[in-house]
């Protein structure tokens, strides 16, 4: 009998440890980058292994491929962006944010340190560049208006080429859509001063800058949970050991990171720039936080009613 019970067990354990992983497709929001830094740890690391799942990055060559990704099943999670889902899901998709990669805005305006522009109060009469985007045009004028300048005295300039070589150039006065821990680390190290100016600062509500985003009718909420517990631990590795991690991470993703001692150090200073950016409360959110952004989306009729949260939130 004795046996028999031993047998069972034995069985069961083996059957456990056996079990196939569960399949997880990630669809980036761009190509790997420092701002996919807890994935890629807890990839490297084997945090998702240890949940029993086996992910697999996706990684597209549109900013907006992640949200139709999910939203066709091509892929089960993708990275997105809190804006663009707010107006996204306001216009019917289907899909819900369940996490806050990035919790705070990245996106900034920028001008060379040394030219017409110092402070906000400058900005009147000059000229900033942006991607022709109205919710980029908003963000601009809020800005502008809360500083003090009318923002019918600026010329925005859309543009759809490289930021840091209009700004470079000297064709304008101004570039709206660094990101903070990006552009502004790769002119440093190459001995170009930015005046660097936060949205958040003045006048835009908070806003995360990655998310996370899923179709509920489709993803099991028991994998969402493992695939988030992963995560977390990959958060906290990072923010402990975040040179380490780098290491770690460079010599599992060299084609993407390191193909050059340029790129390598670039993407090194990126690194360093951006961890601390990391939290591991990604599933929490600010009501009050989420119903200013709403309303900012709302009072530029970017959206034609308010979004209620649920609609927005999974968890």
């Amino acid at each position: 009998m004795l046996k028999k019970v031993l047998g069972i067990c034995l069985f069961w354990v083996s059957s456990i440890l056996c079990a196939a992983p569960t399949n997880v497709k990630v669809a980036l929001d761009w190509y790997i980058n420092p701002d996919h830094a807890p994935l890629l740890v807890a990839a490297s690391y084997g945090y998702f292994a240890e949940q029993g799942l086996n992910v697999e990055f996706i990684q597209p060559t549109n900013t907006s491929s992640a949200r139709n990704l999910v939203l066709t099943h091509q892929a089960d999670i993708g990275i997105d962006y809190q804006p663009e889902m707010m107006l996204a899901i306001s216009q019917g998709m289907p899909l819900k944010v369940f996490a806050n990669l990035i919790p705070t805005p990245l996106s900034c305006m920028a001008s060379l340190a040394g030219g017409p522009i110092s402070t906000m109060g400058d900005f009147k009469g000059k000229s900033i560049a942006y991607s022709g985007d109205p919710l980029d045009a908003a963000l601009i004028n809020t800005t502008l208006k809360t500083a003090g300048v009318d923002p019918k005295s600026v010329t925005l300039v859309p543009v759809n080429m490289d930021l840091t070589q209009v700004l470079l150039s000297k064709k304008v006065d101004a570039v709206n859509g660094f990101m903070r821990n990006v552009e502004p680390v790769q002119l440093k190290a190459e001995g170009v001063q930015t005046n660097v100016f936060y949205p958040e600062q003045y006048g835009v509500p908070q806003y995360a800058e990655l998310v996370l985003i899923t179709d509920p009718s489709h993803m099991d909420p028991a994998t969402l949970q493992k695939f988030m517990k992963a995560l977390n631990e990959g958060v906290v590795t990072l923010r402990a050991h975040p040179i380490d991690a780098w290491n770690k991470v460079k010599a599992a993703y060299p084609q993407e990171l390191s193909s050059s001692k340029t790129i390598e150090s670039q993407n090194s200073l990126i690194w360093l720039a951006s961890y601390s950016e990391f939290t591991t409360k990604m599933t929490s959110i600010s009501g009050s936080e989420y119903q200013a952004y709403n309303a900012f989306l709302l009072k530029n009729g970017l959206i034609k009613a308010l979004l209620p949260l649920d609609q927005y939130w999974y968890h």
